[in-house]
């Protein structure tokens, strides 16, 4: 199981938004403010971000159970990229397992 690593997150410094959509329902968003000391998460914010992923809920859930393959997803569609993708190197510092 990922959970939220508030404490680490700050070190980013980049706002991050996941944007997640259903074919069944209107997409959600959430946007991550890694500013210190604690860093937060906004839900429905539309403010800019430094990056923004696009995710279906489906490839969401794979990635919050630990077993998302993003090769794959980008192939299929199930999520899309824009804005810093350098900023996806640092991105492991989110979220932390157990």
């Amino acid at each position: 199981m990922l959970r939220w690593n508030c404490e680490q997150a700050t070190s980013l410094n980049k706002k991050v938004r996941f944007r997640v959509t259903d074919k069944d329902k209107p997409s959600e968003s959430w946007t991550i403010y890694p500013v210190p000391p604690v860093a937060t998460i906004k839900a429905e914010d539309e403010s800019e971000a430094n990056i923004l992923i696009k995710i279906t809920s489906d490839s969401m859930q794979t990635m919050i159970s630990g077993n998302f393959d993003a090769t794959k997803a980008i192939a299929n569609g199930d999520i899309e990229l824009f804005g810093n993708l350098s900023i996806l190197k640092s991105m492991g510092v989110l979220f932390s397992s157990g």
